[in-house]
């Protein structure tokens, strides 16, 4: 009887713009293991992304690296960039809020 159990378990990710998710993915400095046109995989198939239905499946081994929390550091950078573009096309500026982590500033020079 093995002493580890794999428990794999989807959750909603909606990334409906591949250049932002591409960038997302840029940002963290990560490496697709397996890119098809709608499938991405990270970590050797533990992080799995299919962009066509906005769903991630996690597989992951107790004792082992979380891959929840590599996934939600991906919905943040993919939110961050987001955002960015937002901005950029709207003319707005972008900037972090002073000590408050993960919270930003949209700014537009009006006149």
């Amino acid at each position: 009887m093995p002493c580890y159990q794999v428990r794999t378990y989807s959750v909603e990710f909606k990334a409906g713009n591949r250049a932002i998710f591409d960038a997302a993915v840029k940002a963290l400095g990560w490496t697709p293991f397996d890119i098809t046109a709608t499938t991405v995989a990270f970590d050797g198939g533990k992080i799995l992304i299919d962009l066509a239905s906005g769903q991630a499946t996690i597989r992951e081994i107790p004792g082992q690296t979380t891959y929840q929390e590599k996934l939600n550091a991906l919905k943040r950078s993919y939110s961050r960039q987001a955002i960015n573009a937002a901005g950029k096309r709207m003319g707005w500026q972008v900037g972090t809020a002073v000590g408050v982590q993960d919270k930003g500033r949209l700014m537009k020079r009006i006149g």
